[in-house]
């Protein structure tokens, strides 16, 4: 068994890419964008059916107002999480989350060093690993993830790394 390190630079789209990935892939998530987007759209059709008792026009126009909502509200939705998101990194210190990364992998842990220290979890430990087009997620909870973007390794040290990751994770939880 093996050990591979590698060395990249963490951004802060780094940190909205995991949001969005979080977004479309956690179910608990994807629950509240689509009961927000119900709530949106079946409110304007019922307050446009309202006032549609009083006013065809107006009444019509809340109707309308609601199939719109209905067809942007991912759109807004999407927009309004990563400017959250933007506005809660900004809004404290976050040294470690950002810059220089240094991960190991080892057939027993995954150890992360970054500016103020470092960490390690042993792989039983780490609840998952997923992956997309872009990154790797190492999640060590469902609120700690190790977030690795493909654009800073070449592709066989990422491919090589994730792989070696999931083998060490999969012998852990076997």
């Amino acid at each position: 068994m093996t050990s591979l390190t590698i060395e990249y630079e963490l951004a802060e789209d780094d940190v909205v890419a995991l949001n969005d990935y979080m977004a479309k892939n956690v179910p608990a998530i994807r629950r509240r964008i689509v009961a927000s987007l119900a709530v949106v759209s079946l409110g304007t059709f019922a307050l446009g059916l309202l006032i549609l008792c009083y006013s065809k026009e107006v009444g019509f126009l809340f109707m309308v107002s609601a199939v719109i909502a209905a067809l942007f509200f991912p759109l807004f939705a999407k927009t309004a999480r990563r400017r959250s998101v933007r506005a809660l990194l900004e809004s404290g210190s976050n040294a470690a989350s950002f810059g220089k990364q240094v991960l190991t992998v080892t057939p027993d842990e995954i150890r992360r060093e970054h500016v103020l220290g470092h960490s390690a979890n042993y792989w039983k430990g780490v609840d998952r690993i997923a992956t997309d087009d872009q990154y790797a997620f190492v999640f060590v909870t469902s609120m700690s993830v190790i977030i690795i973007p493909r654009r800073e390794l070449h592709e066989p040290t990422f491919e090589k790394f994730v792989g070696l990751a999931q083998e060490y994770w999969g012998d852990a939880h076997s």
